[in-house]
């Protein structure tokens, strides 16, 4: 990718003609670049915008079970029902051990637990 398609791009991020792949690679390009002339302070906050989006898609996004974890440990999980006879799948919790999800093929997505809620401290 040429500089200049990288900052056409990049002052364009939203654009659907670029692939994410594209998108990333002129943010990288960009930033790596020793001056930004033509590139103005909204350019730089849609971009950290796009990037934000980005993040809390991945973050809330489904791994499916062949996919597994590299760390055992207790994940928020999709389950198929037959664990429980249930018809429709569920969101419950799922213990990954050994390399092996410990319900089996009942899995069929997980997360990440999230992160516990911590009571601000008042100063």
């Amino acid at each position: 990718m040429s500089k200049g398609m990288a900052v056409a791009i990049f002052r364009d991020i939203y654009t659907p003609v670029a692939t994410e792949e594209g998108k990333m690679e002129s943010i990288k390009m960009v930033l790596s670049m020793e001056t930004h002339n033509g590139i103005t302070k909204r350019d730089f906050i849609n971009v950290l915008r796009y990037l934000m989006g980005r993040m809390e898609k991945q973050e809330n996004k489904w791994i499916p079970a062949k996919k597994k974890p590299t760390e055992d440990g207790f994940y928020v999980a999709t389950m198929s029902g037959v664990l429980v006879e249930q018809e429709e799948p569920f969101v419950g919790l799922a213990e990954f051990e050994g390399g092996e999800w410990v319900d089996g093929d009942d899995v069929i997505a997980w997360k990440p637990l999230p992160d516990p809620y911590l009571p601000e401290k008042d100063n």
